[in-house]
């Protein structure tokens, strides 16, 4: 049932922020980020944390549940709009397919990489308190780095580009 509700939303979702973040996509990344980082703290650290026993679920518990489920499925959709928004952005024209293809392995692999030491981490210390952790590391770096990455939306496209000699080796 929750398919049936989330697919179109996310359909109708990826159109809208594809509208939001085609003329700041750096800007939009900065705002989902904090957004993500707060709702998935949220979601282990009240959800998990306080979540009922199995005789004490009820309908609030369950709406709550897919409230938050809903917001995270909403907000991936949104932040995969903001990041290809960005990798579009700054791709060479030249050897888009290859540039594309490239830019989205290095987003796929920084996504899937915090999966090779997180399980060792909960592992060793539980959910909580690497959730607490990466949450402070995560709201810090936003803290810190917010500013630089919205400002490379003034960046000239050309700086991100691959090098003509470069190309022009290939070529030969």
């Amino acid at each position: 049932m929750m398919k049936m509700l989330f697919t179109p939303l996310n359909i109708s979702l990826a159109f809208i922020s594809s509208y939001f973040t085609a003329k700041s996509p750096f800007q939009a990344l900065a705002w989902v980020q904090i957004i993500h980082i707060t709702v998935a703290s949220y979601s282990i650290l009240y959800l998990a944390q306080n979540f009922p026993a199995k005789e004490d679920i009820g309908m609030g518990t369950f709406i709550h549940v897919s409230v938050v489920a809903l917001i995270m499925n909403l907000i991936s959709t949104f932040d995969m709009v903001a990041q290809f928004g960005f990798i579009m952005s700054i791709t060479d024209k030249r050897i888009a397919g290859i540039h594309v293809t490239f830019m989205a392995c290095m987003y796929n692999f920084q996504e899937t990489l915090h999966k090779l030491y997180v399980f060792r981490l909960i592992d060793t210390f539980g959910i909580f308190l690497p959730q607490i952790v990466m949450t402070a590391v995560g709201l810090t770096a936003w803290v810190l780095f917010r500013s630089r990455l919205v400002a490379l939306q003034t960046t000239k496209r050309e700086s991100w580009h691959v090098a003509s000699s470069t190309l022009e080796k290939r070529q030969h």
